[in-house]
């Protein structure tokens, strides 16, 4: 199967009988499904034995098969196609990159995660590169502490409404609660690569089986009073981020490769009923309400931020991205005053991103799990959330280092929630 992708005014325009558009994509007849072109503006360093610098160029792609999640470097671009095996030509028919040999499902798509970061890493080092994008700082009168930590590999966590949270341990299976007092108790435990995490009155809800190749997943719900775990949805693909919508409606993103994109779904509680596919947005991440109330904020692996209207789930807008933001984003919240604060896991950040102009800035950074050798993404900071910190609100963090983080912001800070049953 073979498709022609080529660099058009900021979209993707496929060849054959496929038509795709960054950030929103239709696949006509199946076998070949391009995702959001990542735009780095740097090119030295590709998956593959073969690699060229080619910068400063548009370049079309060339791509056979169609399994998992890859990274193509190609001119002054990277790519982000379903792929098992991938050839990229320049016009004067030099191969930049050849297959991937190694590795299959999430490990390929954490490989890809790699290469984009250390790409980025190189940024601030080429001559004429400005590193702003990368390293401007409003970390100024913020202040951090360890609220938890040694807990394994934190993936998500939502407010009890007392002081206290409920907590996802990805590789180590478990949901868990912390209470005021820092306490620490998994109540459920056994669970496939648990992930984002809400909590609304007595029940918790959580998914499982987070991940590229993962199993699929499922929807659950725990009581707590009784702790009891209902099973709510199966057969999910990668579920990720989870949202609890003003009118108690459930949204959760979808990160998997197996299988179709289903980008992010919308699920009803109070009457069981399921939207696969609410919006088409492939391979999204974290969720988090808009000011407005009508709108949502979230990440994908475009390296971009979008605003999605509740009413318009499929005609998605650029907040913010490249080169403004550098980031493989993960969880977020927004504020009443139009402030979102997202993880990353390039630097291990949370940036503050201005939803007006689409400015971005760290308040943290470096909050990534250690490692012998090299870094094996994701492995940086994971959700954010914005709690009551006695009579004022504070930024609760969890990352893959295993460690709960309170960030406390400068006085005068506006840090009150968008959503107003915080």
């Amino acid at each position: 199967m073979y498709a022609q992708v080529e660099r058009w005014r900021g979209w993707q325009r496929c060849g054959s009988s496929r038509t795709c558009a960054r950030g929103a994509k239709e696949v006509r007849d199946g076998l070949f499904d391009p995702w959001p072109r990542i735009d780095v503006n740097v090119l030295d360093l590709c998956i593959g034995p073969v690699a060229r610098r080619q910068s400063g160029r548009s370049e079309d792609a060339a791509v056979v098969g169609d399994h998992f999640a890859e990274i193509v470097c190609a001119g002054a671009d990277a790519w982000l196609f379903a792929s098992s095996r991938i050839e990229v030509a320049s016009p004067d028919g030099a191969v930049m990159l050849s297959r991937m040999t190694t590795g299959q499902g999430s490990r390929r798509l954490r490989t890809a995660i790699l290469t984009c970061a250390v790409t980025i890493g190189t940024f601030a080092a080429i001559p004429g590169a400005s590193a702003e994008p990368i390293l401007a700082s409003c970390a100024q009168g913020w202040t951090a502490e360890t609220v938890l930590d040694g807990v394994g590999n934190l993936e998500n966590l939502d407010s009890d409404g007392h002081g206290g949270f409920y907590v996802t341990g990805i590789l180590d299976g478990y949901l868990a609660h912390v209470d005021a007092a820092g306490r620490f108790e998994k109540v459920v435990t056994g669970l496939d690569h648990p992930a984002g995490v809400r909590v609304t009155g007595d029940s918790v809800y959580f998914l499982t089986g987070d991940g590229a190749g993962e199993l699929p997943g499922t929807l659950a719900r725990y009581d707590i009073p009784t702790r009891a775990v209902t099973t709510l949805l199966t057969g999910l693909n990668g579920p990720n981020g989870l949202l609890l919508l003003p009118d108690g409606d459930l949204l959760f993103s979808n990160i998997g490769v197996v299988g179709p994109p289903s980008g992010i779904s919308r699920y009803r509680p109070s009457t069981g009923e399921y939207t696969r596919t609410w919006s088409s947005l492939p391979l999204t991440n974290g969720l988090a309400l808009a000011p407005d109330g009508i709108s949502i904020f979230t990440g994908n692996l475009s390296m971009n931020i979008y605003r999605i209207p509740l009413d318009a789930p499929n005609e998605p807008t650029v907040v913010t991205g490249i080169p403004r933001l550098l980031s493989v984003p993960d969880d977020m919240e927004a504020t009443r005053a139009g402030a979102l604060f997202v993880a990353d896991h390039v630097l291990g950040a949370v940036y503050q991103v201005d939803t007006v102009t689409g400015a971005a800035c760290t308040i943290i950074t470096g909050l990534i799990k250690p490692a012998p050798f090299l870094r094996n993404p994701p492995d940086g900071a994971t959700s954010v959330r914005i709690v009551r910190d006695g009579e004022t609100w504070s930024l609760y963090v969890t990352s893959m280092d295993g460690t709960l983080r309170r960030l406390r912001p400068p006085p005068g800070f506006d840090l009150t929630p968008a959503d107003s049953r915080r």
